[in-house]
Parts: C-alpha cells; structure tokens; sequence
C-alpha cells in the first residue's frame, strides 16, 4: 500500500487534528465511565453516552492508520493515554480505552484496506468491539472482587436496587422483590447477548460515520466500495431465519436453556438483517414513488408512520423477517441467473 502513489494521503495538520480529536474524545469517554452519581439511572445513561463516543473515537484514529500509512500514528496511542492519565483517570480506565481504541481500530483500518464487502467489514468491527468489551468487564470483575463468585454475590446483591431506581422512574412500580430478582437473573444470562448487541450498534454508527468523513475528503470509493447490492451472506439469513422461528415455537417455561439460547442468536442477529430490510423496503416504495418529486421525504414519512403505528421491536421484528426474504430471494435470483 505505501507503494501506491495513486491512493490519497492524509496531510500533517489534518493528523494532528485527528489525533487531538480522538484524545479529547478518549479523555470525556474516561470521565463519563468513571463518575459514579447517587441516581443509579443517571450513572446507566452516562455509561450509555460513553459507549456512543467510541465510534468517533475509532473512526479518527482508524483514518488517520490508513490515510497517513506511517508508523508514526501508532504514536496516537501513547497520546491517548498520557491524554486520559493526565485527566485525572485510573490507570485501569486509560489502559482499557487506549488498548481498545488501538485494536478496534487498527482491525476496521485493515478491513477498509482490504476493501472488504460492507456486511464483512462490519462484522470484523462488531467481533473486535465485542472482544474488547468483554475483555474489560472481565478484567474490571478480576480487579474489583477477584473471584466470579464474589461478583455474582455482589450483582445479585445490588442489582434488583438498580433496576427498581431505573425502571420506577419509568413507571413500573406494581413488581415484586422476587419479580426484580428474576429480571437480575435474566439480564446476566442475557449478558453475552446484550454485549453483542451493544457491538453491532456501534459498528454500524463507526462505519457510518466513517462513510460521512470519507466522503468529506473526496475518496468515498477508494476505500470502501459503494454498492447498493446486499452483501449479507446466505447462510447467515438462513440461520438467524431458522432461529428466529425455532424461537417462536419453543416454551420458554419448558425448555428455559433452549429458549435463552436461541433468543440470544437472534437478539445478536436481528439488527443487520433488519437493516437489509429497511434498505430495501426503503427502495421498493421509492420506486413507487418515482414520479413524485419529493420521492425521498415521502419514503421516510412512510417508514416513520410504520413503526409508529407497529412499534419499535414489533417493526424490527418484521423488517428483520424481510430482510431474511430480501436475501434469500437475491441470492436464488443470482444463481439462477449464472446458470444460464
């Protein structure tokens, strides 16, 4: 790649500016994940906000690896941590968010080089952003209680009080000590599910916020290819398609492990094939459309007003189904089309 003199180069100022950037950003995540508040939602929402600065922080620090392609920008790393130390953060929290901001990055900086198709790229990202997030929690519980018995005592300790400040601030208040103990219970079982998630969220912002800055710099299609094509795998349609309906039809009162398993599959699963759908039920009524001028504005109302009327999940839900359809039809369609 540094022999290719026809692939756009990042200048020192902008390097600089990226890099300062990134370190400011890293420096506020730290801030945010280590303040504890004595409203325990208040704390939950600043973890949440400190989680949705990482995408910005991977997206400057992984165009400045692969637009500038020196040795010198791992030098950012060092930056980013002297950055969040000198902010008045532990060791632990400057360590955790330099290391990851240089692993997530540096994967995504590769995958863009290797110009891998959209549905590959952001599976690598969401794959390193969940490492890193696992490795954290599991370092964070070895540091604060040593053991995983300790933790588990503790979680099951302190978590239903939790969740009893949050959730009465939402208006459920009619629930039982025992009701809050099993909702405790079923979100540390949920845990890998939610981390995976949580992972897929954010990698689809980084790389859509790295779309953005791309196309500001004027070299969108050098890097990542600009396709309107679904990209998505067959056989990863097939299997969120056959989990989700194995979910549906299994009792969660009388197969409980099966139940938690299969939903975590499609919990994981769900947002990439509902955005196959989106996308493409976006298209289908654009080209219904077609001979309205304001086409686009039309198309988002007649998204908005579905959700609004199906709901959220309930939307989700279905789109992701269609996006299953979407795939499974293109790629039958492509076959049929080789073999003649």
């Amino acid at each position: 790649m540094l022999k290719r003199d026809d692939l756009p180069e990042m200048t020192l100022p902008l390097v600089i500016l990226l890099a300062f950037l990134a370190s400011a950003l890293s420096v506020a995540a730290s801030k945010l994940s280590a303040v504890s508040d004595v409203y325990a939602s208040l704390t939950v929402i600043k973890f949440g906000a400190a989680l949705l600065i990482f995408p910005l922080i991977v997206c400057f620090y992984s165009m400045i690896i692969l637009l500038w392609r020196r040795v010198a920008s791992l030098f950012v790393t060092a930056v980013i941590f002297f950055s969040v130390i000198l902010s008045g953060s532990d060791l632990f929290s400057a360590a955790s968010i330099t290391l990851a901001s240089l692993f997530v990055s540096y994967m995504f900086a590769v995958s863009m080089i290797a110009r891998e198709s959209r549905f590959r790229r952001m599976t690598s990202l969401a794959m390193s952003y969940a490492v890193s997030i696992a490795l954290v929690l599991i370092s964070a519980i070895g540091l604060e209680f040593g053991t995983f018995d300790a933790f588990a005592d503790s979680y099951m300790e302190n978590m239903p009080e939790l969740l009893r400040d949050i959730l009465v601030r939402f208006g459920y208040r009619a629930l039982s000590e025992q009701s809050w103990d099993e909702i405790a219970r079923m979100i540390i079982v949920k845990l890998p599910a939610m981390i995976g998630l949580v992972s897929v969220i954010i990698a689809f912002l980084t790389d859509h916020l790295t779309s953005l800055l791309f196309r500001v710099l004027d070299c969108e299609n050098v890097f990542i290819e600009i396709t309107s094509e679904i990209t998505m795998p067959l056989s990863y349609a097939v299997v969120y398609g056959v989990a989700f309906f194995l979910t549906l039809f299994t009792s969660y009162r009388y197969n409980p492990l099966i139940y938690e398993i299969l939903s975590g599959i499609v919990l994981i699963m769900m947002l990439p094939c509902a955005l196959v759908g989106v996308s493409e039920f976006a298209r289908g009524v654009q080209d219904m459309l077609s001979c309205v001028s304001r086409e686009r504005f039309l198309t988002v109302a007649v998204i908005v007003i579905t959700v609004c009327a199906l709901g959220i999940s309930n939307s989700i839900m279905i789109l992701s189904v269609m996006g299953v359809y979407f795939v499974i039809k293109e790629r039958i369609s492509a076959r049929m089309g080789k073999d003649r």
